[in-house]
């Protein structure tokens, strides 16, 4: 973290002022307002490659700048409460509530996806750097003394994304760390190993979904030159030695993230799967969970997340090859299974379709959804249930969060079939019937490609996303 000569103070004055002006100016005018979240923070920090956010790449990451602004706003932040991410992903929420040097926090996150869980607990996880380099020198002894020519576990289309001398280091790798005891030290060495994956496969570092590096397709013989010379590079890659410098790299970010902590920090940052149920599971390691403990995440003092779009992205997709080389799914059946449990999920059965055109509830979402079924019954089945399962995550969000307590949805507006799905008014709309007061909404330009998705015919360009502020009433005295 890069930071001025600002005090604490002077950082929640500036925040808790200009979030101040933001809301008489909102219910003022009942309109979304434009905010710079990066320039309002760029007088006391800066974020880039700093700590460990960027330990793995993960599609459609959340800004810092977010969470780094309203955590120094008074009176939404609580110094050393409970902050809810109930879509977790890779963790940007978490690294930053315990490191913020105004109103430190303490992070909880909710996540289901099993690799996006794994990195999001190895981000916020204290290691010694001492010891993860010890496990490091071991692994690589085992990794030398392992004369098996085996390979990885059979998965679509294996031969078509490494060679096999490549795929069978990435075995010796994994191997090699299963003889780890400590099972943080292994998850660690387990998100190494996965962001080591795009790398050495023959897969075009510059498209975020898998798709094999092929120069014909450019004409500027500069370009096919050096993809040339990329692809071969990677059919003879060396796993081990690119590898050592993830983890060496990975470990000084961690030790920068530890170091930047203010409060206490533990191994349990994560605490269940889905935000739909808000239940809690204990992590058990390789970001895998154990049996539900029957209860449900409460005692939330602010709930700050991204959730994801309706027919907008699909992280199973983006992390193809990762999920496949670390057992999280050994087919295409595996796939989809996992990529129905996500909200915002394409794969919705037709014998579902009929019972999900009813009314959600929410105008505006009943508006395009009648719109759309005019085009596509399908993708009006889609929206339908986006909706229904967002009504109960708001809900959970309620329940669980404290009287006077904030919730900060981060959410964009896309389009299906060329209709706008305005989901920062349908998550207002569902908040509004539970009670929840909105007190501020902010247009935010996306500052990375990594949020635009237009996949297909019926998705768009997501540019901008909303930022909705919520709060729930206070205690009756």
């Amino acid at each position: 973290m890069t930071r001025s000569s600002l005090q604490p103070e002077e950082i929640a004055d500036r925040a808790t002022d200009a979030y101040g002006r933001l809301c008489d100016r909102f219910e003022a005018t009942g309109r979304s307002l434009n905010f710079d979240f990066r320039r309002h923070c760029a007088d006391w920090t800066a974020r880039g490659d700093h700590m460990t956010h960027r330990l793995h790449r993960y599609p459609g990451r959340l800004t810092p700048y977010i969470p780094l602004f309203f955590l120094a706003v008074r009176g939404v932040a609580v110094p050393f409460g409970r902050l809810l991410d109930p879509f977790a992903g890779c963790g940007t929420v978490l690294v930053e509530a315990p490191i913020h040097p105004v109103h430190p926090m303490h992070p909880v996150g909710l996540e289901i996806n099993p690799l996006a869980r794994l990195i999001a607990k190895v981000k916020t996880s204290p290691l010694e750097s001492r010891a993860i380099l010890d496990s490091w020198l071991r692994i690589v002894a085992r990794f030398n003394a392992d004369t098996s020519r085996l390979g990885l576990p059979d998965f679509p289309n294996k031969r078509h994304w490494f060679t096999p001398s490549v795929e069978r280091r990435l075995a010796r790798v994994l191997r090699a760390m299963e003889g780890l005891r400590d099972p943080n030290l292994r998850d660690f060495f387990l998100v190494a190993a996965s962001s080591v994956v795009r790398q050495v496969a023959l897969a075009d570092p510059g498209v975020s979904v898998p798709v094999k590096i092929d120069p014909r397709r450019f004409r500027d013989a500069a370009v096919r030159r050096e993809l040339r010379a990329n692809l071969r590079e990677r059919q003879d890659a060396d796993v081990l030695t690119i590898l050592d410098t993830v983890v060496r790299s990975n470990a000084s970010r961690l030790r920068a993230w530890v170091d930047a902590t203010t409060i206490p920090v533990t191994n349990d940052t994560i605490h269940g799967a889905d935000a739909r149920t808000f239940a809690t599971a204990p992590y058990i390691g390789a970001g895998r969970l154990g049996h539900p403990t029957g209860d449900s995440v409460s005692g939330i003092d602010l709930i700050l997340t991204s959730p994801p779009y309706a027919n907008a992205q699909r992280y199973t997709r983006s992390l193809r090859l990762e999920l496949f080389v670390l057992g999280y799914t050994a087919n295409g059946q595996d796939e989809s299974a996992l990529d129905r449990l996500q909200i915002g999920t394409e794969r919705v059965p037709e014998r579902e379709w009929a019972s999900l055109l009813e009314p959600t509830g929410a105008p505006s979402a009943d508006e395009t959804i009648t719109s759309v079924l005019r085009q596509d019954r399908y993708r009006a089945a889609i929206i339908s249930k986006y909706v229904r399962d967002m009504n109960v995550v708001v809900s959970n969000c309620y329940a669980a969060l404290k009287p006077g307590g904030h919730v900060v949805f981060v959410i964009g507006n896309n389009h299906v079939r060329g209709h706008l799905l305005d989901n920062a008014a349908i998550l207002a709309e569902l908040a509004s019937k539970l009670g929840f007061a909105q007190t501020l909404r902010i247009r935010n330009k996306i500052p990375s490609r990594g949020l635009l998705t237009k996949r297909h015919p019926t998705a768009g360009v997501i540019t901008h996303e909303h930022v909705l502020v919520l709060r729930k009433p206070p205690a009756v005295s």
